[in-house]
C-alpha cells in the first residue's frame, strides 16, 4: 500500500486554512481549499471563515457512508470492502 505525506508551506496569510481529506481504506485523497477570508472574522475557536468550510467539507467526505462513497466515486474496492 502506497504511503501518503503531507507537505505545507505557509503562505502570506495567518494561518492555513485548507484541510486535507485522506481515507487510505477508500483511496480517497484530497484537499479542501479554504479560501482566505476578506475579514477578519474568527469563531470562538480562532478559525476563519475560510477554514471552518474547509473543515466542514473535509468532514463531510470523511463521515459519508463508506457503501453510498464507494459507489458515488466508483472507486475500486479494497481490502475486501465493498464486495
Amino acid at each position: 500500500m502506497p504511503s501518503v505525506e503531507t507537505v505545507w508551506i505557509q503562505g502570506q496569510g495567518f494561518c492555513n486554512e485548507n484541510r486535507l481529506i485522506i481515507d487510505q481504506s477508500l483511496g480517497l485523497y484530497g484537499v479542501a481549499d479554504g479560501d482566505t477570508s476578506l475579514d477578519r472574522f474568527r469563531d470562538e475557536n480562532g478559525l476563519t471563515g475560510g477554514a471552518i468550510v474547509a473543515k466542514t467539507v473535509a468532514e463531510h467526505f470523511l463521515n459519508l457512508d463508506r457503501k453510498l462513497t464507494c459507489s458515488r466515486l466508483r472507486c475500486k474496492p479494497m481490502n475486501g470492502f465493498g464486495r
